[in-house]
């Protein structure tokens, strides 16, 4: 059991959510992520599926009662380890570690805000499956634990480990966010103006303080709404850009409804959604236009990458 001495805002309980759900009303969820996560249940001999925690930012503290065998991905907030005996050590992000019981893991606040980072234990976290996933739904207030973010004092428990944790002892670097979202042109391109869409395409964006795992809203160039694009609400996906008209636009994400009435211009392609799990307020992106040949080329040379990886670790799984 892994107790919470301290919780840093929105840590939820993540898997790779709910997938075939959406025409019933119910969101996707799950790791905004899922690569990292995926990796970090592999450096503890975890298939990709198992739920772990999303860790939004630091501060965090956990109490380890039993020994456990652990992983963080995604970003590195200089994780540290302290025994029983008051002995300390680094977590490096991206390996295996073994923490003994009686230790804490903790996770400084840092100075620089750097995004979402995974913690998968051996056995995954243990939480009642909810339609077919552990994931948090904060938005229906399902899954994970009592579909809220975790506090002070919740207990997690874990699950049994693989016999063959101890094989997946190799170090994975991270990804680099490089602040350009490959996107392909969305419904309702076409009722937008040219001038409209050359200032989408060309023009950066600034992440505003409006983001959740819903939505991020970015500030950027004037773009109105066409009265043609006026429409009955309609089925929406994470990665889909909403234009609500005025110097804003809305990327929806994990946790997004189901639909939606403003108008698309475009959608981030699928093997460039993880990056949404770094975004910060402030940061600027571009979109860069991409058609769905290459999308689709980008999913697949994304799945052969993780393969590969999956291989080298010694995880018979895939995504």
């Amino acid at each position: 059991m892994i107790e919470i001495i301290k919780a840093s805002p929105l840590l939820t309980v993540q898997d790779l959510g709910r997938t075939g759900l959406r025409h019933l009303g119910i969101p996707q969820c799950g790791a905004m992520d899922p690569y990292a996560l995926s990796i970090a249940n592999w450096l503890v001999g975890n298939p990709a599926n198992l739920a772990g925690l999303e860790i939004v930012t630091a501060p965090l503290t956990l109490q380890f009662h039993q020994s456990h065998r652990i992983a963080l991905t995604g970003h590195d907030y200089q994780a540290r380890r302290c025994d029983s005996d008051g002995n300390e050590s680094d977590l490096s992000c991206g390996f295996a570690h073994n923490i003994p019981a009686g230790s804490t893991v903790s996770l400084p606040a840092t100075r620089e805000p750097g995004g979402r980072a995974y913690l998968a234990i051996a056995g995954g976290v243990d939480v009642p499956v909810k339609l077919h996933a552990r994931s948090t739904d904060l938005v229906n207030r399902f899954g994970g634990v009592e579909g809220r973010p975790l506090q002070r004092n919740d207990v997690i428990k874990v699950g049994q480990a693989n016999i063959n944790t101890e094989a997946c002892g190799h170090g994975v670097r991270p990804w680099q966010i490089d602040g350009r979202l490959r996107a392909v042109p969305g419904l309702d391109i076409n009722a937008f103006s040219e001038e409209c869409q050359q200032a989408f395409w060309y023009h950066p964006w600034k992440i505003s303080h409006n983001l959740s795992r819903t939505g991020i809203r970015l500030d950027g160039s004037q773009l109105d709404t066409p009265s043609e694009a006026n429409r009955l609400s309609a089925g929406v996906l994470p990665g889909m850009i909403q234009v609500p008209g005025g110097e804003q636009i809305i990327l929806l994400a994990a946790d997004a409804q189901t639909t939606g009435g403003y108008p698309c211009i475009a959608s981030v392609i699928s093997a460039d959604l993880w990056q949404l799990a770094y975004l910060q307020p402030g940061q600027i992106i571009t979109f860069v236009p991409v058609s769905i040949a290459e999308a689709q080329g980008q999913h697949s040379a994304r799945q052969q990458y993780m393969q590969r990886l999956a291989k080298q670790l010694g995880v018979e799984d895939s995504l």
